[in-house]
């Protein structure tokens, strides 16, 4: 999770993520990150202060039995814990409940926070932290990007649809946490449609050519224009191994073309020898 507490003093007092019931994910006063659990009558907190107005990562696990806080990737905090499940414990970002009353409420910013259900090592946040997810990865419940920008509902980009609801003065406000796209392509970006990618990808890099007036004498030449790039792999269809290809368009910064999570690729039969396949709209 990134958050961004203002200079209030009041702001630490507030928990981020749960709160009121199981656990809480929260600030101290003084700046460090802390977990608690309400069967436990200690906290575990962070040896690592986080700045006020600058975005900072903090995020916690628990593996039945350890409680680890990082903050900005780094392991700044641990020590064992107790554990009694709560299951009418609610869910709250930003704000926390105290004998039915909602207070602490959090003074600063918050964006992109994940819910997972199982422990993450250090080296799955800090290698994550600074990218956005694709809603699909093993063991992600929930996951918050807080890109809506209007309207009272904040989208679960996983497919449990778990959507938030925004209340009292919580407000949408620009962003600059440094969370952007991967700056690749890797086999969990995208999945297809009725078939699992069962090898490794390989790319090639090559450019639409369209015949234009080139050169001093102005003569018409195949041109080099658009960028592409073609990305290939084995997929499984059922019982059966096929090769799949994804065409991209690249921009003019560089960067491949998004494409849609799930991606339905029309299917090629095998050529037979001495059939004629006519080409689609032929």
């Amino acid at each position: 999770m990134r958050s961004r507490r203002g200079s209030s003093p009041k702001v630490s007092t507030a928990p981020c993520w749960p709160g009121g019931g199981a656990c809480q994910l929260a600030l101290n006063p003084d700046g460090t990150v802390y977990l608690a659990h309400d069967a436990a009558p200690y906290l575990i907190s962070s040896a690592e202060k986080i700045a006020n107005d600058t975005y900072s990562h903090i995020a916690g696990t628990f593996d039945g039995k350890t409680v680890r806080v990082y903050v900005n990737g780094k392991l700044s905090g641990s020590g064992d814990m107790p554990f009694v499940d709560d299951p009418g414990a609610l869910t709250l970002i930003g704000k926390k409940v105290y004998r039915g009353r909602t207070i602490g409420y959090f003074k600063g910013d918050i964006d992109e926070v994940r819910v997972w259900n199982r422990a993450r090592s250090a080296a799955e946040i800090a290698a994550e932290m600074n990218h956005r997810l694709i809603g699909s990865e093993p063991g992600l419940v929930a996951y918050y990007r807080f890109d809506e920008g209007t309207g009272t509902t904040a989208f679960d980009q996983t497919d449990r649809a778990l959507r938030g609801t925004l209340k009292g003065d919580a407000r949408w406000v620009g962003s600059d946490a440094p969370v952007g796209d991967h700056p690749g392509v890797r086999r969990d970006s995208f999945t297809l449609t009725g078939r699992t990618v069962v090898s490794g990808m390989s790319a090639v890099l090559y450019h639409q050519q369209e015949k234009a007036p080139a050169g001093y004498g102005g003569a018409t030449k195949p041109v080099k224009r658009q960028a592409r790039v073609m990305l290939a792999f084995a997929a499984k269809d059922g019982p059966d191994a096929c090769v799949a290809s994804v065409d991209f368009g690249v921009g003019r910064d560089g960067r491949l073309a998004q494409v849609p999570d799930v991606l339905d690729p029309t299917l090629l039969k095998r050529p037979v020898k001495g059939v004629l396949v006519p080409r689609p709209g032929s």
